[in-house]
C-alpha cells in the first residue's frame, strides 16, 4: 500500500509534453478505443437488402 501511495503522489509533478506527442497519444487512444469497441461489441445478425431471391444476374423480363 505504501508503494501505491508513493506512486500516486509522484503523479502530481508537472511534466512538459510536446504538442505533437500529445496529439498522437490522443489519436492512438481513439483508434484503440474503436478497435476494442468493434472486438467487444455483441454480434448482430443484420442483413442489408430484402432477400427476395433476386440474384441480379439473370434477366427476369425475357419470356424465353
Amino acid at each position: 500500500m505504501k508503494k501505491i501511495k508513493e506512486y500516486l503522489d509522484s503523479l502530481d509533478n508537472d511534466v512538459m509534453v510536446n504538442e505533437k506527442l500529445l496529439f498522437f497519444e490522443f489519436v492512438a487512444a481513439f483508434l484503440g478505443g474503436l478497435v476494442l469497441g468493434f472486438l467487444l461489441s455483441p454480434k448482430k445478425n443484420i442483413k442489408i437488402g430484402n432477400n427476395n431471391g433476386n440474384k441480379g444476374v439473370e434477366n427476369e423480363t425475357d419470356p424465353a
